[in-house]
């Protein structure tokens, strides 16, 4: 196995994911199979601790395991179902070494030191890297996405894990990348502090990719040379402008890709994929139409906290060969009272009201706003997609406003509530189920066509009561999809309204560039 290690000193963990990805793919259409790891020091063994503001979007996987949205990258990058194994913690290692000391072996007692974490962290990154994704061949090359703190006791049980991969002899070739940013010199920024903590820790890196505005002169290289030892032709510039959409073909046409392959001895072979071709086809297709999408979430816009819904709603308009202006909407700001003069809460009903759509996204605060925001649309004949508290939030505005009932709420938000009309089950829902869809609803079969039956993933804990489906049916509220099995209904819809649906599921995370979520 080859195993290329992507570090980021002081650059976006986002687009270093997509490096990631993009590296993999183009590997892949290559001929040469290749997977991806997300490697991190938290000492959490999934993502459920994480905030968005801290960590970004969370993601969910096909086996229910909540991790960072990293791996939504990769999975709409490669086209590819990742899973739990692809993502691997500091935490989880310590806590296998936990356990091997409270059962120690036959033969004794297992060491405490940190090298035994290191040999647990290598094992396990060997492990996942072995294991093919959906549909491919064995992999030949290993992305690490590593994502730590040089300068931590974390950052440097982690590097110490890295170190001892690729000390192991009976793995191949290593090469370690390091991502950082350069805003005056070389040495007195981040990337002389990354050097340093790489350095103490005995890494150094094999090639650099450096995101600057200074201007890329010889002298700059020279210094970069100098500062990190990297050889001058493997010190890359990325243009700070670079955006996320153009990523994957930069990656491919990049000459690093050939001193890759020379460096791991590899060579090219018949490819069975086309992924930075189709990419660059259906990112480069003509727009016809300019169209403003809301999407209303959380007041903080910090981290890409919904990159998923926003890639899926550009999903959707490459499909349609429309161009996407997206105006995030605080739901919080929302349900503050305007008056006559220019408030924050005002503006932001004004941006909400130059939307052509509204999609409400996920989370579990801030609920007034989305009501709001269903109330407006609702009203007003504007197309809008609850996703997940987003439907919750559509189906108490319609059950207040149409079936008469003003106290109705969620549980979640409203424990003493009279009517809760959104309540909690036993067990929440992660991961991928089924979805039947409901053959006798006209907005089902205009979005999913003659499909009887899907499978979505969820994470929830709080659903529609079904005391109340039958009153709200009554008053025009359609059930679009249900989980038979778990007597659960999972989409609704107004049958009055141009387009007005609700779903429990989160669509956002299996939309593919070339196949969008129908929903969208």
């Amino acid at each position: 196995m080859k195993y290329i290690v992507l570090a980021g000193g002081a650059f976006s963990a986002l687009k270093k994911a997509y490096f990631t990805a993009s590296l993999a793919a183009s590997f892949s259409d290559m001929g040469i199979p290749a997977t991806a790891l997300r490697v991190l020091s938290h000492l959490s063994q999934n993502g459920k601790q994480y905030s968005c503001k801290e960590s970004g979007e969370i993601f969910i996987l096909d086996d229910g395991f909540t991790v960072c949205q990293a791996l939504g990258v990769y999975e709409r990058v490669l086209d590819k179902t990742f899973t739990k194994q692809n993502y691997i913690t500091l935490g989880s290692a310590l806590n296998t070494v936990l356990n091997q000391e409270n059962n120690p072996t036959e033969n004794g007692v297992v060491s405490r030191h940190s090298p035994t974490v290191s040999e647990e962290l290598k094992k396990q990154i060997i492990s996942a890297a072995s294991k093919p994704l959906s549909g491919t061949q064995q992999p030949q090359v290993c992305l690490i996405d590593l994502s730590c703190d040089f300068g931590t006791f974390e950052g440097s049980l982690l590097l110490d894990g890295i170190k001892a991969l690729a000390q192991d002899p009976q793995e191949e070739n290593t090469v370690f990348a390091l991502f950082d940013t350069v805003s005056k010199t070389p040495g007195d920024g981040l990337l002389g502090d990354s050097v340093a903590q790489l350095a103490r820790n005995g890494v150094c890196p094999d090639a650099l990719f450096v995101s600057s505005e200074l201007e890329h002169s010889p002298t700059l290289l020279r210094e970069l040379h100098s500062l990190t030892e990297v050889g001058r032709e493997h010190i890359h510039f990325i243009p700070p402008s670079l955006g996320i959409p153009e990523i994957p073909v930069f990656v491919s046409e990049h000459p690093e890709m050939e001193l890759l392959l020379k460096k791991l001895s590899l060579s090219q072979r018949i490819p069975e994929t086309n992924l930075i071709s189709r990419w660059r086809r259906l990112y480069s297709g003509p727009k016809t139409k300019k169209i403003r999408i809301a999407l209303v979430g959380k007041e903080s816009k910090e981290n890409n906290c919904y990159h998923s819904i926003e890639t899926a709603i550009r999903h959707a308009c490459i499909e349609h060969q429309l161009e996407c202006e997206l105006l995030v909407v605080s739901s919080s700001l929302l349900e503050q009272k305007t008056g006559p003069e220019r408030t924050p809460a005002a503006e932001e009903w004004e941006r909400l009201k130059k939307a052509d759509g509204i999609v409400l996204s996920g989370g579990n605060t801030e609920i007034e706003g989305r009501i709001l925001a269903c109330q407006y649309a609702r009203e007003n004949k504007i197309p809008l997609l609850g996703i997940c508290l987003g439907m919750q939030a559509m189906a108490i505005e319609y059950t207040r406003n149409v079936l008469g009932l003003p106290g109705a709420h969620s549980t979640e938000f409203s424990p003493e509530t009279n009517h809760p009309v959104i309540d909690s089950i036993d067990k929440s829902r992660y991961g991928a189920k089924k979805e039947t869809v409901c053959a006798d609803c006209r907005i089902a079969r205009r979005i999913f066509g003659g499909e009887r039956e899907h499978t979505r993933r969820f994470a929830h804990g709080y659903i529609l009561n079904n005391k109340y489906v039958p009153l709200l049916r009554a008053k025009g509220l359609a059930v679009c999809t249900t989980d038979c099995e778990e007597q659960i209904v999972t989409g609704i819809a107004i049958e009055s309204h141009p387009f007005m649906v609700g779903t429990q599921s989160h669509p956002e995370f299996t939309s593919r560039i070339h196949r969008p979520s129908p929903e969208f």
